[in-house]
């Protein structure tokens, strides 16, 4: 494409789509370094980080945020739920949440053409000064059939080869969010309904 756009003939329309093919495919090669970088991390012992106190109202806006543009671009609606219930500040790791949630969110809206992608933060346990916090990302995309929910967060697995053709991705990210939760103490699983 890059060869391409040097051809000085180029009518703009063209000049515009392989533009747009250079972005996307640049995008694409940073997530696949990005994730690649993080597996690494992650399987060397080197990702670590120190407990740290956050809002948790304020990392799922910082969240959708991040999202509004793609969100908005495919007229999906974008929404963030806290719990009133949930303390206002916690202690715990801030940066592998967002990191968990910007996975999540991504492939919700990835695999979503219309409806909606929920964020919801809420208190799934309380003991004393301890909370386990319960995230749910909910989308109404195009779900997943029950045979193939327990092969999700394996390293480099999608749905089937068509998700693949159709959407793209590694298969790395869910992958990724399975390690980061359980390095965090937490689990994490999936409940879907094929085309909800």
């Amino acid at each position: 494409m890059a060869a391409h756009l040097k051809d000085e003939d180029l009518k703009p329309e063209e000049r515009e789509e392989y533009l747009s093919i250079l972005v996307k495919s640049g995008e694409s090669l940073l997530d696949i370094l990005n994730n690649i970088l993080d597996i690494a991390r992650l399987e060397s012992g080197s990702a670590r980080e120190e407990r740290s106190s956050f809002r948790p109202a304020v990392l799922a806006q910082e969240v959708v945020a991040l999202f509004a543009h793609r969100a908005a671009e495919k007229g999906i609606a974008l929404t963030p739920f806290v719990d009133p219930n949930l303390p206002e500040v916690l202690l715990g790791y801030p940066m592998r949440l967002k990191q968990v949630l910007f996975n999540l969110v991504g492939n919700g809206i990835k695999f979503t053409d219309s409806g909606e992608v929920t964020i919801s933060l809420g208190c799934a346990r309380r003991s004393g000064d301890e909370t386990l916090l319960a995230v749910a990302v909910k989308d109404t995309g195009i779900g997943i059939s029950a045979d193939r929910k327990e092969l999700l967060f394996g390293a480099f697995v999608q749905a089937d080869s068509s998700i693949t053709r159709r959407y793209g991705g590694t298969g790395l990210g869910l992958y990724i969010v399975r390690s980061l939760v359980e390095k965090m103490g937490g689990s994490i699983s999936v409940e879907s309904v094929p085309d909800k």
